[in-house]
Formats: structure tokens, C-alpha cells, sequence
């Protein structure tokens, strides 16, 4: 029985291509069996899959799977342009995780204020 070097890959079913793995992405397998302990997958996303190839085998592809974001680290105010006087308007704030992932998990009071036009906004 010989030895292989094994390389996985993240592909996207959507080919969107902005999502990356991350971590030891080429192992030797012993015994026929290639052990993978140090992934990284960072952005939240549905129907994610992983395939494996090596040197004179056909490709292997996992079954699709969900990576699910952390918990929340910090708010974040997405553009939403520019304001009339006098005019109601609406916004939203997002309660991301430290990779830029909505927190869906996160309830609680986000309290909106005027700011004091810090000269490092403007």
C-alpha cells in the first residue's frame, strides 16, 4: 500500500469564489486514511462542500454543509445615504462576528445617538 499526498480544496456550488480555506490543506495519508485537524472556513454561508484529490485518483466531494458564524464582537452601521431634514428615515445595525458574520443569535437594546462629529468620520 503506498502513501499519498492528499490536497483538499473549498468549492462553492455558487462559484462565487470569495470564501477560502483556510489551515493544512495538504496531509500525507497513513494507512490509507488522510486526517485533516486544522480547517478554517470563516464566512457564514449555506450549502458549502469540500473535495479531495491525489495523484492517480479520481476526486472525492463531502456532502454539503452550513458554516455557522460566531458570536458577536462589535455593531456595525451599513451606508445608508443621506438624510432630509425634517424627513423620518430608517437604518439598521448588524451585530457581526469578528470575520464580518451577522450574529442571528444576538437580542438585546442597541441605543442610537447624535454623534459629536468625531473629525476622524468626516
Amino acid at each position: 500500500m503506498g502513501m499519498w499526498t492528499l490536497r483538499i480544496t473549498a468549492a462553492l456550488p455558487s462559484a462565487v469564489g470569495w470564501e477560502t480555506l483556510d489551515g493544512v490543506t495538504t496531509v500525507t495519508a497513513v494507512n490509507g486514511v488522510a486526517n485533516f485537524s486544522v480547517l478554517i472556513l470563516r464566512q457564514a454561508s449555506s450549502y458549502e462542500y469540500l473535495y479531495v484529490n491525489a495523484s492517480g485518483l479520481p476526486s472525492a466531494y463531502s456532502s454539503t454543509f452550513s458554516v455557522i458564524g460566531t458570536a458577536a464582537t462589535h455593531l456595525a452601521i451599513p451606508s445608508f445615504g443621506n438624510v432630509i431634514a425634517g424627513v423620518p428615515f430608517r437604518m439598521t445595525v448588524d451585530a457581526l462576528d469578528p470575520y464580518g458574520n451577522v450574529d442571528p443569535t444576538f437580542s438585546g437594546d442597541v441605543t442610537l445617538a447624535l454623534a459629536d462629529n468625531p473629525a476622524a468620520l468626516r
